[in-house]
């Protein structure tokens, strides 16, 4: 569903607001991020994120999802993700990142690719409440290269939680990776 997909690109859009708060890691300078997995968090939870990602290329994915809510999703959903960066022994606590309002999160972070995901899930406004029901995103290509170039190098996990009254409804777990860029990678936009 939308919410799948949009929790994909929120993460991201997540990312590049941990690389600006972080300044200070001494591992921070221009890159590309990748998504390595995607797919639920191990705690089942009321609703389900069905979310199925294929590679197009080096700086694309697609991404397939869908979501069946019984309740519109409105302001009264907020978002959480708790972040964790891989080093040996584990993944250790990084950062979280919240806010009480989905819609207001997602105006203020990610308006035009919300409305393209919205769109693309068959919702005519293309905006926030989304009505209850189903909603399936299919093939959504997603633009690496459009997210900034610097961040923290590393591989992260983020668990993406849609919240109501302060209680879980729904999850998504993320593996992610900031990678320098090859000298390739550069060559291939000229």
């Amino acid at each position: 569903m939308i919410l799948s997909t949009l929790l994909v690109q929120l993460s991201l859009i997540l990312f590049e607001a941990l690389s600006v708060t972080s300044m200070g890691d001494s591992m921070l300078g221009p890159g590309l991020w990748r998504v390595v997995s995607v797919g639920p968090c191990e705690q089942q939870l009321d609703m389900t994120l069905d979310v199925v990602r294929r590679k197009v290329n080096r700086t694309h994915d697609g991404f397939t999802a869908k979501l069946t809510t019984d309740e519109e999703i409105d302001d009264s959903f907020g978002l959480r993700v708790d972040i964790c960066k891989h080093v040996d022994g584990g993944c250790k606590p990084y950062q979280v990142l919240a806010d009480e309002s989905l819609p207001r999160y997602v105006q203020k972070y990610a308006a035009d690719n919300a409305r393209d995901f919205l769109g693309a899930a068959g919702l005519d406004p293309p905006d926030f409440p989304i009505p209850k029901g189903e909603h399936v995103v299919k093939n959504y290509v997603f633009d690496y290269s459009e997210l900034p170039e610097d961040g923290i190098y590393g591989e992260f996990g983020a668990d993406a939680y849609i919240v109501k009254e302060e209680k879980d409804i729904a999850c998504l777990h993320l593996d992610l990776e900031y990678k320098e860029k090859e000298e390739e990678d550069d060559d291939d936009e000229e």
